[in-house]
């Protein structure tokens, strides 16, 4: 076991969450200091709140999907040294009271901790169960490894892991894509007990069906083109690009 601690950093995308924002910012500066936002061009007065707040975010002047604002957070934090990322979404739903689940798995070393909702169903939505369900035996099935949440946006993963590879998709395919390049390396990976929170108000921005056929189709063309996402380099975000996304928080260290 390492003689010291790991060092992570939280990344939290959010997209039109001001009323859940506030909360969850405050409920992760409880358990750490190291975290950055990236606000995907929210309409909603999110953007306001952040930068009322005082956070560390990187803003996106419009939308451009999940898979666009989480390649804009590694682009920075893949700058740096950190050894582990954890993904959080920003709409209330990945409960911080998890970190110290993700924490403790870094210290073992996994190169990939992936929370599983599945331990407890009793709050979650019929569709979205089974959705959840299929898609993760179907996925499994191509990585050749028992993963009974493929498609929860709570993870972390080491930062050296993440350099190894490009990331190419626009939307909730960039779960699916992180997974299956992930798993084309010899890793160590652990499915890690999480809560979910479900709201019974506001906008559900994952349609479950839906964005599980573009799942699907990702996982076929993804095979399809892989000499061209194998052409593609990591994103990064220049200092250039970098003040003109960063918010008027400060500075990360």
């Amino acid at each position: 076991m390492p003689n010291t601690e790991p060092s992570f950093i939280v990344l939290i995308l959010c997209y039109n969450e001001k009323d859940h924002i506030a909360d969850l910012l405050q409920a992760v500066a409880q358990r750490t200091p190291h975290f950055l936002v990236v606000d995907d061009g929210s309409n909603d007065g999110t953007a306001d709140i952040l930068r009322d707040l005082g956070v560390p975010t990187l803003f996106q002047h419009k939308n451009g999907g999940k898979g666009q604002a989480i390649r804009t957070g590694l682009g920075w934090v893949l700058a740096q040294h950190y050894d582990y990322v954890i993904f959080m979404d920003g709409d209330g739903q990945h409960d911080p009271e998890d970190l110290p689940t993700f924490m403790a798995a870094m210290v073992e070393g996994y190169d990939f901790i992936c929370g599983n909702r599945m331990t407890d169903t009793s709050g979650m939505p019929r569709k979205r169960r089974i959705t959840n369900q299929m898609g993760s035996w179907a996925l499994s099935r191509i990585i050749n490894a028992t993963i009974p949440d493929t498609m929860v946006g709570y993870r972390a993963l080491k930062c050296d892991l993440l350099r190894r590879f490009p990331l190419i998709s626009k939307g909730f395919t960039i779960e699916t894509e992180i997974l299956l390049r992930s798993f084309e390396y010899p890793i160590r990976f652990i499915n890690v007990p999480v809560k979910t929170i479900y709201h019974h108000h506001g906008e559900n921005k994952y349609q479950g069906v839906r964005d599980s056929w573009g799942i699907f189709f990702f996982c076929g063309g993804l095979e399809a083109n892989e000499g061209q996402w194998r052409k593609q380099k990591p994103a990064a975000v220049t200092a250039q690009h970098l003040d003109k996304l960063l918010g008027t928080g400060p500075k990360l260290a």
